[in-house]
């Protein structure tokens, strides 16, 4: 049996809202990256452990949804990517894809 991590799309009143794998940091060393936009209506958060995306919550962005999923699923090693994705470059997650 191999686990599966929880992928949950929305759409609201055309706004797009995924939820991937888990949302909340569980461990000190754990990385919680936010960004918000608040006249856009945008909200994204990327839950980071060793490393490794292990969750997120998008609402408005569902072009990083397929590329989150994949980091989330493949368990890739965002280690090279951590300082763009701290400076709001999430712009590789879509390459990921």
């Amino acid at each position: 049996y191999t686990e599966t991590v929880p992928v949950t799309m929305l759409k609201v009143v055309g706004i797009d809202l995924t939820s991937i794998g888990r949302i909340h940091a569980e461990a000190a060393t754990d990385q919680v990256l936010t960004h918000e936009e608040v006249a856009e209506h945008r909200y994204r958060k990327l839950v980071i452990a060793d490393n490794r995306i292990v969750g997120a919550i998008l609402l408005g962005y569902p072009e990083l949804a397929p590329g989150v999923a994949a980091a989330v699923k493949d368990e890739i090693n965002m280690a090279p990517h951590l300082a763009a994705l701290q400076t709001g470059d999430w712009s590789l997650l879509q390459e990921l894809a």
